[in-house]
């Protein structure tokens, strides 16, 4: 399970990442040019590597209001469902909707067709989207 990983939007792209989040402080320094220096936060990802070399650790700069934490779980189609992410699902009786995947209350969840809060049933899931907000 993969309950540690996150999926965010690349700084400099209009795509996004998933890989295991981490957070550069700026070092303190007594003088400085820039004192205004800002946290940046990055999703890490272990590049491709070939016979038995090391792999190298791509740090990629993301937008860190659009961290979305995975569930752990995969859809039907074997894709990691994140917070945030629309998901497709089967209606209560007959037909199916869409909703968001969101974190309450200690756990993940969606709305269901009848109720505001359900837990995630990922077997009958299928990631279609992601939106932030």
């Amino acid at each position: 399970m993969n309950r540690y990983m996150v999926k965010a939007k690349h700084l400099d792209k209009d795509d996004f990442v998933e890989g295991y989040l981490y957070e550069h402080e700026p070092p303190l320094t007594v003088f400085s040019n820039d004192p205004t220096e800002e946290r940046k936060w990055y999703v890490l990802q272990t590049a491709f590597a070939d016979w038995n070399m090391p792999r190298q650790v791509d740090f990629i700069e993301i937008d860190k209001n659009t961290i979305s934490s995975c569930t752990g779980l995969k859809d039907k189609n074997g894709v990691y469902i994140f917070e945030n992410d629309i998901v497709k699902m089967r209606k209560y009786g007959t037909g199916y909707m869409e909703t968001k995947v969101y974190f309450k209350d200690g756990k993940f969840a969606v709305n269901g067709s009848n109720y505001h809060f359900k837990d995630i049933k990922s077997d009958n899931m299928e990631v279609i989207g992601w939106k932030i907000g």
